[in-house]
């Protein structure tokens, strides 16, 4: 499990009136890695239950390697609400542990492709990644737009964020270049 995180920013320039220009910001972030939900757990559990430690290591990896990618391209937290897109994609697959059948093979029940997860526990768990690294609690998120689970040839999750009221979110590095008529 290797995840590697692309961070993309563009910058959309709205004209609501004559003089008067809205600067829309918009954060991709996309990884190679399978979306896992997150499994119901108590602190016992956590240690005992093979669910709970696949998702636990899951979650340390990912947290780990998203928050080298965005350190290294910004200077701080996303602070002011935020509209979210997500999608999830993924190959249809059994996890190291499945059951197996007598011949060795393993068992057609344990496949679980994408589709078979609730997609409101894909997004949660993660916007909880995402806690911490990108924005201090998940609260600031204001709006979703579309999201979506599909089963593709790869794994994968897209996240984009963009602003929601028209502030600018994106906190960049102070080496940065900065566009002349744009104020960061």
């Amino acid at each position: 499990m290797n995840p590697e995180w692309t961070l993309l920013v563009k910058r959309d320039h709205d004209y609501v009136k004559q003089g008067v220009v809205k600067v829309r910001t918009r954060i991709s972030l996309e990884t190679n890695i399978r979306a896992m939900p997150q499994p119901r757990q108590n602190y016992r559990s956590r240690f005992t239950d093979p669910k709970a430690k696949r998702y636990n290591e899951w979650r340390k990896v990912i947290r780990d390697t998203l928050r080298l990618e965005w350190e290294s391209k910004t200077s701080g937290m996303i602070s002011s609400h935020i509209k979210v897109s997500f999608e999830f994609g993924a190959i249809a697959a059994a996890p190291p542990d499945a059951r197996r059948t007598k011949s060795g093979e393993i068992d057609g029940r344990a496949i679980k492709s994408v589709l078979d997860y609730d997609l409101n526990n894909l997004i949660k768990s993660t916007e909880d990644i995402m806690n911490g690294i990108v924005y201090r609690d998940d609260k600031i998120i204001r709006e979703y737009g579309p999201c979506k689970a599909i089963d593709t040839s790869e794994d994968y999750i897209k996240i984009l964020i963009e602003d929601s009221d028209g502030a600018n979110i994106f906190v960049p590095k102070p080496d940065a270049v900065k566009p002349p008529e744009l104020s960061i």
